[in-house]
């Protein structure tokens, strides 16, 4: 949260991603004139204690003076652009905008021609905000979910909306954009086949409730969601394109072949129902579950798989059940101990929220720069022994626990803020000492802690002995 800044101490060559938090009940001043030119990715939040379409001095004033570098630009959600204030040149460098608002703040926005942010959303209310559209190419997004739907019969789309968020059903449009590859529905309405345009690639409905069935999907479509779906699903009922599924409140079996060989993420919110073999699909490379809870056997998960999130699984772990090219694994519930080969070398991010055994089954993870553990112990550090960068939380340490005789470079270390109270370091030689970078939070010391003298501490709440 941001009270006061002076965009000076920015002034340098080095930043290239900055997010910026500003509080709207906050007073804030600024000193300064610009961002640095190497910025290249800035994101702009402002929180206003649950209001929306409210602006900030300061905002406006970076806005005035963008890098001319800039690539990626997020702006605060339904931010307010007064007619007064601007107009704001954008760079012409800008790749995309993040920018979800209603359409009359697009008015003061002055962007380079032929330019398309996949990142704009407007929001239209009455025939009058439809106009606007026309002279802004590079939205790409329509929100009409409170549009009034007797003007639909007026309705004539710009050929540059790809997407449309809608409360209207789809064939009371007249003129669809040719160009429409997204739609995403919030009221109950069945869909039928062929009403959609061939350009359609990507299909969110909020409240589904009808049966699938074979041909009812295009085959184009390669990213679908459904929510209120718990109906089974065979053979050829989901298109054949499809790369990303997304079903909430699905809990059916699954049989081989039921998803089709192109998948290649997976989300399934409520499914908690025993997995064969062959029935995830060999091209997978994320799979999100939150309810399931089923003991996993070997070649259940493809080998393709980078990306593993199970939210509830408290089943036992065994040899070789996840995938060797695992990189991320997310089992935050999971307290079982673990045995040879249950965690992949290739792990990067692990979290293991819940976690207190040992890892002195586990063989050394080199390239794991992420670990959230329950129980911090020496035999987890064993296994990081050359790791050079690191984020470690945990909730709290085995005794004498120390990461000193480890390559870190490197740490980013934070007691687990969901339990309260500090997190007590009690080893005089914790830290590791090649460490040249050092980020603190929620941590306390009983005893003094040495650290090495060109060790340069980027965030810390708490006092270290140099």
């Amino acid at each position: 949260m941001i009270g006061s800044i002076d965009l000076g101490d920015f002034n340098n060559d080095c930043l290239h991603k900055l997010t910026m938090n500003f509080h709207y009940n906050k007073a804030i001043t600024i000193g300064g004139y610009r961002l640095p030119e190497s910025l290249q990715e800035l994101r702009i939040n402002l929180e206003v204690a649950g209001l929306y379409n409210e602006h900030c001095e300061v905002i406006d004033q970076l806005l005035y003076n963008l890098p001319k570098g800039l690539k990626y630009l997020k702006l605060p959600l339904m931010y307010q652009i007064r007619d007064h204030i601007g107009p704001f040149v954008l760079p012409q460098t800008l790749d995309d905008l993040e920018f979800n608002s209603a359409i009359g703040n697009y008015n003061r926005l002055i962007v380079a021609p032929n330019k398309e942010y996949k990142g704009c959303t407007a929001k239209v209310r009455v025939m009058k905000d439809f106009k606007l559209l026309y002279d802004k190419p590079y939205i790409s997004t329509l929100d009409m979910l409170h549009f009034d739907p007797d003007l639909l019969k007026d309705l004539v789309f710009p050929n540059h909306i790809k997407r449309i968020y809608t409360g209207i059903k789809l064939n009371e449009f007249i003129n669809l954009p040719s160009s429409l590859q997204g739609i995403k529905y919030y009221f109950e309405a069945r869909i039928s086949k062929d009403q959609f345009p061939s350009t359609l690639k990507q299909l969110c409905h909020k409240k589904f409730g009808q049966s699938l069935e074979a041909g009812l999907l295009p085959n184009q479509i390669e990213s679908l969601e459904l929510v209120l779906y718990n109906q089974p699903i065979k053979q050829g009922y989901l298109p054949s394109s499809l790369k990303e599924l997304d079903l909430h409140d699905f809990n059916q079996k699954l049989d081989t072949g039921v998803l089709p060989p192109t998948l290649e993420k997976l989300s399934l919110t409520s499914y908690d129902r025993p997995l064969c073999s062959n029935v995830l699909p060999s091209a997978l490379k994320i799979l999100n579950f939150y309810h399931f809870n089923q003991e996993l056997d070997v070649n259940v998960l493809p080998q393709s798989l980078t990306k593993l999130t199970m939210g509830m699984y408290i089943r036992p772990l065994h040899p070789n059940v996840l995938p060797k090219g695992l990189t991320f694994l997310a089992i935050p519930n999971f307290n079982q101990p673990l045995p040879e080969h249950s965690l992949p070398v290739s792990l990067k991010h692990l979290n293991m929220q819940s976690y207190i055994h040992t890892f002195d089954n586990i063989e050394p993870l080199n390239r794991l720069t992420y670990l959230q553990t329950s129980m911090l112990n020496q035999s987890m550090v064993t296994t990081i022994l050359k790791v050079k960068k690191i984020t470690i939380i945990f909730y709290r340490f085995e005794n004498d626990v120390s990461l000193h005789h480890t390559s870190i470079e490197r740490l980013d270390i934070r007691g687990d803020e969901f339990f309260s109270g500090h997190k007590i370091i009690t080893h005089p030689e914790f830290f590791p000492r090649s460490l040249r970078y050092l980020s603190l939070h929620n941590i306390e010391f009983k005893s003094p802690c040495k650290i090495n003298d060109d060790c340069i501490i980027i965030k810390s709440n708490i006092k270290v002995n140099k």
